[in-house]
């Protein structure tokens, strides 16, 4: 059983993930963009663990996902300026 847990680890939590990641390069998105993107990656793991896990979130927990997500929502319109569109 537990060789059968590590290899879902391996494949859903590495492989996967990278296998997106580089499907997703192939469309040459600006790297300011995706640096972004992959800002979210805490979010969704502390909300996945929250929600599906029952973990629980302290004061401390959720103004620090509060301040990655507002950093989201800014850095869009702080750093296009310098993006070329095509």
């Amino acid at each position: 059983m537990t060789i059968i847990n590590l290899v879902d680890i391996g494949v859903f939590s590495t492989f996967l993930p990278y296998l997106f990641v580089q499907i997703g390069m192939k469309s040459k998105p600006h790297p300011m963009l995706v640096s972004m993107f992959f800002l979210m990656e805490p979010l969704i793991s502390t909300g996945i663990g929250n929600y599906f896990f029952g973990e629980t979130l302290t004061i401390v927990n959720w103004c620090g996902a509060g301040l990655v997500m507002c950093c989201i929502c800014i850095f869009p319109k702080s750093s296009t300026k310098g993006i070329p569109h095509e």
